[in-house]
């Protein structure tokens, strides 16, 4: 198996080595469209230097080289028309991973294995032809959204169980959540949306962000999988840590919990038209609508720092619509 911080395609089900850099210059009809390719990108020049502390990495330039040499060989294997993920390699993530699964990190080996359970699980993203800057931080925000999501769910399995019915509070908050993000979607009409839902949750800040799309009112609309399905554990780990209802009581728990709080916003755009931007606040297990002056406020306020921030030009600030079946986006 091919060092994942060398180019690495995949033919299922397992990965198979790719050719040196120099073997890819020139004509190479044994990279063919249905053959992936896997490209870790080690992002940290610390994290570099300790991957150079192992005899078997294969790098030894400063780490802009390492760059640059990174970013020809995603251009490469976009030319010859494979499909290639770029992964976030993580010094410390693969120590972690090396160490649970008890094998040497010092090896190819176990370099690939890291890279697979990445292109699994891990933070990756389609490369389009970027250049390796915005590549880079494009990166560190799949990173920051997968580390949200995975708190998210630590937050959940902590949860337990409704004390009146004893049903769990985290599959309920997960189907409570995602109703209340298809509810979200169906009435926010066409256009490109973009959704930032911040909330609090056992005392932690969780920030994750979904771009979804409709072009017509008569076409679903499209978003990634994996980004709703983060979204909606983080909306569902504050309804978890609230005293919102759970799907079968009708009161919230009687027991004192954390003091949970969570807002959601919605950015759309469309050709020819001015950006919408509204929004809805966490209580109690609901979305409800914040008032033009709150969603102009939520906009225009640092949420880390309290700071004023100037709003976006060419945006009309409207309330949140009502969630409620049947209800439709307000004619501005």
């Amino acid at each position: 198996m091919a060092d994942p911080t060398t180019p690495q395609t995949a033919t299922e089900p397992t990965p198979t080595p790719a050719p040196a850099p120099e073997a890819l210059s020139g004509p190479a009809p044994h990279l063919t469209p249905d053959t992936p390719a896997l490209i870790p990108v080690i992002i940290d020049p610390d994290d570099y230097a300790t991957l150079q502390t192992h005899h078997s990495f294969p790098h030894t330039t400063d780490h802009p080289a390492y760059l640059t040499h990174t970013e020809t060989l995603l251009r490469t294997h976009t030319t010859h028309g494979q499909h290639t993920l770029a992964l976030h390699f993580d010094a410390t993530h693969y120590t972690d991973f090396c160490t649970s699964h008890s094998i040497d990190p010092d090896t190819p080996t176990s370099r690939a294995r890291y890279t697979l359970e990445l292109a699994a699980h891990g933070p990756h993203l389609t490369y389009q032809g970027q250049d390796i800057d915005t590549l880079i931080h494009q990166l560190i925000d799949r990173a920051a959204q997968h580390a949200c999501g995975e708190l998210a769910h630590l937050l959940l399995d902590d949860a337990g169980s409704c004390k009146d019915c004893g049903q769990d509070r985290a599959n309920a908050a997960i189907d409570r959540a995602g109703r209340l993000l298809d509810a979200v979607l169906d009435r926010a009409g066409t256009g490109s949306h973009t959704l930032t839902c911040t909330c609090t949750a056992d005392g932690e800040r969780l920030t994750i962000g979904l771009t979804a799309e409709q072009e017509t009112p008569d076409t679903p609309t499209r978003f990634d999988d994996t980004d709703a399905a983060r979204l909606v554990a983080v909306l569902a780990a504050a309804l978890a840590a609230s005293n919102a209802p759970c799907t079968r009581c009708t009161t919230p728990d009687p027991e004192p919990a954390p003091r949970s709080t969570g807002a959601l916003l919605l950015r759309t755009t469309a050709p020819h038209a001015r950006d919408r931007l509204t929004g809805w606040r966490l209580l109690q297990g609901h979305l409800h609508p914040l008032t033009a002056a709150e969603v102009f406020d939520a906009h225009c306020t640092n949420p880390f720092t309290g700071d004023v921030i100037p709003p976006l030009p060419h945006t009309d600030f409207l309330p949140g619509y009502d969630l409620t079946p049947g209800s439709t986006w307000p004619t501005p």
